[in-house]
């Protein structure tokens, strides 16, 4: 079974602000890396081998009304 640890959580950045109907929007964007142990490729198939690399994920959150949701994750692409 494959296992998530040593995860890091990094706001990168400020967020902005926008004002809706609904009331203000606060878009704020976090970087998430973590290690899998056992990685068998299910969950991130990119990942280095064996068990030691990460690629962090940008999380957008967006929070309305104090409740915070997960709008996006997007995978941070690296170019040579």
């Amino acid at each position: 079974m494959q296992k998530i640890y040593a995860i890091k959580v990094e706001k990168t950045g400020v967020g902005k602000t926008e004002n809706t109907v609904e009331g203000t929007m606060i878009y704020e964007y976090y970087k998430v890396s973590f290690l899998i142990k056992d990685n068998n490729g299910a969950f991130r198939p990119d990942l280095p081998e064996p068990d030691g690399g990460s690629i962090p994920l940008i999380f957008d959150v967006i929070t309305l009304k104090g409740v915070s949701k997960i709008n996006r994750i997007t995978r941070i692409t690296y170019t040579k």
